[in-house]
């Protein structure tokens, strides 16, 4: 199965969709803030939505990224009070193709 890919807007190289879902413990919200501060996203990523489902600790991502590696590296500054599910995605009209067979 693929994944949902794009071009950036100079035409440059393709990138895939990630979807991740972030979980930490309700005391190291101070901790992840100050890391987010320190370590924004590289510009090779871009974060395409962001939200954070309240009472559940935890917070979604939407990124576009060039592979699972340079994700993976930013998320490295997080692990020791974060935990990641880090999935490929693809458009809903991909989805649609995939399951039809058209």
């Amino acid at each position: 199965m693929g994944s949902y890919t794009s071009t950036n807007e100079n035409g440059g190289d393709e990138k895939t969709r990630f979807v991740t879902i972030v979980e930490w413990k309700a005391e190291d919200v101070s901790k992840i803030i100050e890391n987010r501060q320190k370590n924004p996203l590289p510009k090779e990523i871009t974060l395409l939505a962001e939200g954070v489902l309240f009472g559940q600790h935890k917070s979604i991502l939407i990124v576009d990224a060039p592979d699972e590696t340079s994700l993976f590296k930013w998320m490295a500054s997080f692990v020791q009070f974060t935990t990641f599910k880090t999935m490929p995605a693809i458009s809903y009209e991909e989805a649609v193709k995939i399951a039809t067979g058209k």
